[in-house]
């Protein structure tokens, strides 16, 4: 069976888009649960416990003195290495106890009990086949949740094969419309739209004739664990479906806006736009403002040029609306794809977008590339993580996709956040931890860290340091949102000393970075360089 795809076009003589794919090969039709803890859905470690770890191996009982001030109602030691697993009372926090025996010099660690959990996956045929969905942590986050019903996502394309036994059950009807009266009763301007418009024809089937909406749609919300196909990132969900895009892929800014429209006054909390254009339109910069203003995000594909969107723009990827989140491309080696556009400014994650199995056509499957595969990952994911909690807004959904994500080599100073997403994070609010940390000394008096500042605004960074290598590290400094730099002037010359950070949310701690050292010694004289690549000041400030 041919591929539609082959026929896209570049260029047009009147203002175009064109879907962001890259080739989709049809392939023939495919014909264990675990119960997570009651409290793992809202956070990452169990409540009132702390796992500890003494220098001295052998040490038994907890210092009195902590005991007391921790309140501790249960001691137990769990190995010879004397990590042991305190119980709280009620009234003392995780937090709260980390910070106390931090203090403590017998201390070498205090850390959450993290949760651990057999991934859950479903019993889709062709699930195994969909490598996306793993490399993403899909899995670890379908124990939370699995549902996206509640966050209805517009899907502005080719329209959408609202038949396929893997999607049916997920396609979004109008409640306010009685389907074949011949009526507009909703009194939007639209007769019988009950499963949507099609804004190509200007009528109320927006069956897709191209394939590639249906492809997005099932990467957002195919059906999932019924046994049947393939599986999306949401297993039940809403999905609108939109045809702005003919047969042949082409479109038009006009019929985009008014599925924006369409879209706005019927509620959706997503829209995902996997489509691009090398021209700037006022227009549809003001309508997907509008988007903004209604507390709506836009997920748009970066493009498949394999260009800079910092220098070329792609649109509407290269609007600078604080709604939009732009999605490059990786594949299974989670790398950057070779067609994916990037940009460290105006491309915000990356998702997997190289040979995605996801519905097509006819009831069948298939496998597609380009960043109009990324995106629905991006779609899905918000989908789910509002779904799960409704009482976000939309900058707040956001800044769980961005700050989630999991930080790759391949993508520094290549996409604003270093990342790839990661829905378990995301979903449960873990941020990542700061991306190219890097020490130096400054001076005889002075040891200056650095990392990316591609956080959102609500993150800030734990600075820990230790002064030997059998010393415990201590934290130093919480670094307020925004801040990319941190000066240490509590050194003393010719010392090393050890740091790692991590970033906070406001409710959950990243992971450390890895530990990087620097000697307060001028870095004029030589001195002072420690491990790992620094932050991008690094360049002017410190020495390569």
């Amino acid at each position: 069976m041919g591929s539609p795809y082959s026929r896209f076009r570049t260029g047009f003589a009147f203002v175009a888009l064109f879907l962001a794919c890259a080739v989709v090969v049809p392939i023939g039709a495919f014909g264990q649960d675990s119960t997570a803890r009651s409290d793992f859905k809202n956070r990452p470690y169990a409540a009132g416990e702390i796992l500890v770890k003494f220098k001295d191996a052998v040490r038994l009982q907890a210092n009195e003195l902590d005991r007391v001030r921790l309140g501790v109602r249960s001691f137990k030691r769990l190995d010879e290495k004397g990590v042991h697993r305190v119980k709280l009372e009620p009234d003392m926090s995780v937090a709260e106890a980390q910070a106390i025996l931090r203090q403590d010099p017998e201390v070498e660690y205090a850390e959450p009990n993290y949760y651990r959990h057999l991934a859950r996956t479903p019993d889709d045929p062709s699930y195994p086949s969909q490598w996306n969905l793993p490399i993403i942590n899909a899995p670890t986050a379908w124990n939370a949740a699995t549902d996206c019903a509640a966050t209805t996502v517009a899907v502005i394309d080719s329209g959408v094969d609202y038949e396929h036994t893997d999607l049916a059950a997920n396609i979004w009807t109008n409640p306010a419309d009685i389907a074949g009266d011949g009526i507009d009763n909703d009194g939007n301007g639209y007769i019988d739209d009950t499963m949507g418009w099609d804004f190509v024809a200007d009528d109320n089937d927006p069956m897709d004739e191209n394939g590639h909406s249906t492809h997005v749609a099932g990467t957002i919300a195919a059906v999932g664990d019924n046994a049947l196909g393939v599986t999306g990132l949401c297993w039940g969900g809403q999905i609108m479906a939109l045809r702005a895009f003919d047969a042949e892929g082409n479109g038009t800014v006009a019929d985009v806006i008014e599925a924006m429209h369409y879209a706005r006054t019927k509620g959706v909390g997503v829209v995902n736009a996997s489509y691009a254009g090398a021209n700037f339109s006022q227009a549809e910069y003001d309508a997907i403002s509008f988007l903004n203003d209604a507390g709506i995000l836009l997920i748009v594909a970066a493009g498949n040029e394999s260009a800079d969107n910092d220098r070329l723009p792609s649109y509407p990827a290269g609007y600078d609306l604080t709604n939009i989140i732009a999605v490059a491309a990786t594949d299974s080696n989670d790398r950057l794809a070779s067609f994916s556009n990037f940009g460290p400014a105006t491309v915000h994650v990356a998702a997997p977008g190289d040979s995605v199995l996801s519905t097509y056509l006819n009831n069948d499957y298939a496998f597609g590339s380009g960043t109009s595969m990324a995106g629905p990952h991006v779609s899905g994911l918000a989908a789910l993580v509002w779904s799960a909690n409704p009482g976000l807004a939309a900058s707040q959904v956001r800044a769980r996709i961005l700050d989630g994500v999991d930080r790759l080599g391949d993508l520094s100073g290549k996409i604003f956040t270093a990342g790839r997403i990661n829905a378990y994070n995301s979903l449960l609010n873990i941020p990542a931890p700061p991306s190219r940390f890097g020490v130096s000394g400054a001076s005889n008096s002075q040891i200056v860290l650095g990392w990316d500042g591609n956080y959102s605004d609500a993150v800030s960074v734990k600075i820990e340091r230790r002064e030997s290598a059998e010393g415990a590290f201590a934290e130093i400094a919480l670094v307020a949102p925004g801040a990319s730099v941190y000066r240490d002037t509590g050194v003393e010359v010719s010392k090393t000393y050890s740091y790692r950070a991590r970033a906070n949310n406001g409710q959950n701690d990243s992971v450390y970075t890895s530990e990087t050292s620097a000697t307060a010694v001028s870095s004029s004289s030589g001195g002072g360089g420690g491990g790992g690549s620094g932050g991008c000041f690094l360049g002017s400030v410190l020495p390569d």
